[in-house]
C-alpha cells in the first residue's frame, strides 16, 4: 500500500528567515495537507506544529560537518521524496548545490517547486 502523496519543505538553514517561512507555510496547511519540514540539526525555526525531519546535520558548523551534512540531505532527498510527492525548496543562495538538490529531490519522480530567495 503506498501513501498518500506529501509536500515537502526543504530548507538547509535551520534559522533565519527562510526556516521561518518553511515553519509558517507548513503550519498554515498542515494537518489538511500532509506536509513536512526537511530541515538541521539546527532547525526547525521555533514554533513549528507540523512534522518535520531533519535532512541536513551539520553538527559544529565546521566546513567538514557543513560538507557531510550537504552529502547527507542530497542522499535523503533522493530517498525521502517520492513519486507524486511536491517539494518546496529556496533558490539563489548556493546555485551549485540547490542543482544538486533539485535533481535528487527529481530523482524518484517528485515535482519541484523552487522560489528566489530575497
Amino acid at each position: 500500500m503506498s501513501r498518500p502523496p506529501r509536500l515537502w519543505l526543504v530548507e538547509e538553514f535551520g534559522l533565519g528567515g527562510i526556516a521561518r517561512y518553511a515553519a509558517d507555510v507548513a503550519d498554515l496547511i498542515h494537518p489538511a495537507v500532509g506536509v513536512r519540514v526537511a530541515t538541521t540539526d539546527a532547525g526547525p525555526a521555533p514554533g513549528l506544529a507540523a512534522p518535520h525531519e531533519v535532512w541536513f546535520p551539520v553538527g559544529s558548523g565546521a566546513p567538514p560537518a557543513k560538507a557531510r551534512g550537504a552529502l547527507l540531505g542530497l542522499r535523503r532527498a533522493a530517498l525521502r521524496v517520492h513519486r507524486g510527492d511536491a517539494a518546496w525548496f529556496p533558490l539563489g543562495i548556493r546555485p551549485g548545490y540547490e542543482a544538486l538538490l533539485l535533481r535528487a529531490l527529481r530523482a524518484r519522480g517528485g515535482k519541484v517547486v523552487a522560489t528566489v530567495h530575497n
